[in-house]
């Protein structure tokens, strides 16, 4: 990536009209590289955002347990260490997990359907067993789905159900 920076002096100078935009997409995929830097600007410019997901504290039989929400999992996944102290019956599974790259597996150890509450709220919870996971328990879409979660993602807020709940992010 560091080798294929835009040349912003070009840039301007050659594609700063609307009526250009086609002629440069054209440019742009007929180039095998961007065009190198040659001119002095920050390059921490070029770096790309994190942010932490959205985190959801609810409870499972009198036990806290945090639940980070993901909107781009298709399914809920829970690390074994997790289920096996919470004592959360797990069953068999034929699903498979994998990871974003669409190429890496996880081990799959089994699946779970449990309910976890956070005051008058109950949520269902599914999601299959892995042995290794970054986070405790990972909700994906099939979560918020079923339990018609929103995050807000710029107003720091997980709505559920029209009920608002507040979150911090936590530092990256």
């Amino acid at each position: 990536i560091r080798s294929c920076q835009v040349d912003v002096d070009y840039d301007d100078q050659h594609y700063n009209d609307d009526d250009q935009l086609e002629y440069a997409q054209e440019d742009f995929h007929n180039t095998e590289c961007l065009r190198p830097i040659t001119s002095t600007y920050d390059t921490n410019i070029l770096r790309v955002a994190t942010s932490p997901s959205p985190t959801l504290t609810v409870f499972y039989e009198h036990h806290p347990i945090v639940i980070t929400c993901d909107s781009g999992a298709t399914s809920s996944l829970i690390r074994l260490s997790c289920a096996q102290t919470l004592g959360i019956p797990i069953e068999p599974t034929r699903h498979c997990a994998n990871q974003a790259d669409g190429k890496t597996s996880m081990e799959a150890c089994g699946e779970i359907n449990i309910i976890v509450t956070r005051g008058p709220l109950s949520l269902q919870l599914q999601a299959v067993v892995v042995k290794h996971l970054d986070c405790d328990i990972l909700g994906g879409v099939p979560f918020m789905k079923i339990n018609n979660i929103v995050l807000d993602l710029p107003g720091e807020a997980i709505v559920i159900s029209n009920k608002r709940i507040s979150y911090s992010p936590s530092p990256s």
